[in-house]
């Protein structure tokens, strides 16, 4: 399996253990987003700023960084 897929994988893994813990309309309330815009960066349609990311990392408790490292 390359690199990418892998980073892939566990950042899907990550997701789907947070997306348990808020509903995806829940997560877009907290990143004061709409629920479509966060629909389209998670499914890679859009992509999130650096500031998004960082407020999404601290509200799901990861860190995509350290993910792409492993």
């Amino acid at each position: 399996m390359n690199s990418i897929n892998k980073i892939k994988e566990q950042i899907t893994a990550k997701k789907n253990v947070a997306m348990q813990k808020y509903s995806q309309k829940g997560l877009a309330n907290k990143l004061g987003i709409s629920e479509s815009q966060l629909s389209n960066i998670l499914a890679g349609r859009r992509k999130a700023s650096n500031d998004m990311i960082k407020k999404i990392e601290s509200i799901l408790n990861i860190d995509f960084y350290k993910i792409g490292k492993n």
